[in-house]
C-alpha cells in the first residue's frame, strides 16, 4: 500500500508540471481560466487547479481536501479537509497561502458541501453534526452557526447568489428538489425557534440537484434525471423558463458557471471516462485534458481576478 501511495504521489506531481498546450487550445478554455477541483491522492482526495494560463494542473493542498468553493473576489478557497481527530473540518485558504481550520464538521454524500456569501463574511455549509444533514450559516468573524433548514430529510449542495439568496437541494420526503431561502428569511430564522419554509422552485417526481447560480444571479444551472439521464438544465430563480442545456446519453454533473456567464465547467464522461469538461450554453461540450490521477469531481471556476 505504501508503494502504491508513493507511485500515486509521484504521478500527481508529474501531472502538475505541464499540460499539453494544444489540448488546452481546444474547446472552451481561454488563458485567464482557472478551475479548482478535487481528485484522488495519497491523502484520499486533494484539491487541484487547472490553470489555463500556465498550461498546468497545480496542486493546491497536501493534507487532503474536497468540495472547493471560491470567495467572490477569487482570493480565497473554502473546502472540507481532514481534522486532527480523524473526522473532517472546514478550512479556508488564501491563494498561495496556508490553510486554517475553522471548525469540525460531518458531511455525508458527494455533493458540494459549502459556498461563500457574496460579501465574504459567511459560509453556507451542510453539516450532520446534530444528527440530520442541514444547511447552516457560518459567521466567519465569530464562528457562530445558525441553522437555516429544518431538521427533516437531507439538505446539501448550498449555493449563494450575488443577490444573497441561497439555493440548495432537499429531500424532506422522497425525491430531491431545489429550494431557495432569502436574506429576509435568515432574519426570521434568527428570531424564531422554527425555520420558515423555503421556496420550492422545482417540483416533479425526479431528482433535481447540484444547483449553481450564474454570476449575474439571473439563472440557476442544475442537474436532473427527468429525461432519463443525468443532464444539465437552467432556470430562473423562481423556477420559470426551464431550459435543457444538453440532453444526451453522456453523464453530466457538478456544473460551475464561468465568470462571464457564457460557459459551464462540469464533470462528464464524454471522453469515455469521467473527467473535466466545459460546456457552452448552446450545449456544445468540450472535454478537457484528462487528469492523470483520475476521477476529478466538484469543479469550481475561479471568479475573475
Amino acid at each position: 500500500m505504501t508503494a502504491f501511495l508513493l507511485r500515486l504521489a509521484l504521478m500527481l506531481t508529474a501531472a502538475c508540471l505541464l499540460l499539453a498546450g494544444a489540448a488546452l487550445a481546444l474547446g472552451g478554455i481561454v488563458v485567464t481560466d482557472q478551475i479548482a477541483f478535487d481528485a484522488p491522492s495519497e491523502n484520499g482526495r486533494d484539491l487541484f487547479l487547472l490553470d489555463a494560463g500556465r498550461n498546468q494542473f497545480v496542486r493546491l493542498t497536501g493534507h487532503g481536501g474536497r468540495s472547493a468553493a471560491w470567495s467572490a473576489d477569487g482570493e480565497q478557497l473554502a473546502y472540507i479537509g481532514p481534522a486532527s481527530d480523524g473526522g473532517e473540518g472546514i478550512y479556508t485558504m488564501p491563494v498561495g497561502g496556508q490553510p486554517a481550520l475553522l471548525m469540525p464538521i460531518i458531511v455525508l454524500g458527494e455533493s458540494r458541501a459549502l459556498d461563500w456569501s457574496p460579501d465574504g463574511d459567511a459560509l453556507a455549509v451542510t453539516d450532520r453534526s446534530d444528527g440530520v444533514q442541514s444547511v447552516y450559516l457560518l459567521n466567519l468573524a465569530d464562528g457562530t452557526r445558525q441553522r437555516l433548514t429544518e431538521p427533516r430529510g437531507s439538505t446539501f449542495a448550498p449555493t449563494w447568489s450575488p443577490q444573497g439568496l441561497i439555493a440548495f437541494s432537499w429531500s424532506p420526503v422522497a425525491n430531491t428538489e431545489i429550494y431557495t431561502l432569502s436574506a429576509s428569511q435568515f432574519t426570521l430564522i434568527a428570531s424564531q425557534s422554527a425555520a420558515p419554509s423555503p421556496q420550492r422552485i422545482t417540483e416533479n417526481m425526479y431528482t433535481d440537484t447540484a444547483a449553481d447560480w450564474s454570476p449575474d444571479g439571473q439563472w440557476i444551472a442544475f442537474v436532473s434525471d427527468r429525461a432519463g439521464n443525468s443532464d444539465l438544465y437552467r432556470m430562473r430563480p423562481d423556477g420559470s423558463d426551464l431550459q435543457p442545456i444538453l440532453l444526451s446519453s453522456v453523464y453530466e454533473g457538478d456544473p460551475s458557471w464561468s465568470p462571464d456567464g457564457q460557459r459551464l465547467a462540469l464533470i462528464s464522461n464524454a471522453s469515455g471516462e469521467r473527467g473535466l469538461s466545459v460546456m457552452n450554453l448552446d450545449g456544445q461540450l468540450h472535454p478537457l485534458p484528462v487528469f492523470p490521477g483520475g476521477a476529478p469531481a466538484r469543479p469550481a471556476w475561479r471568479p475573475l481576478y
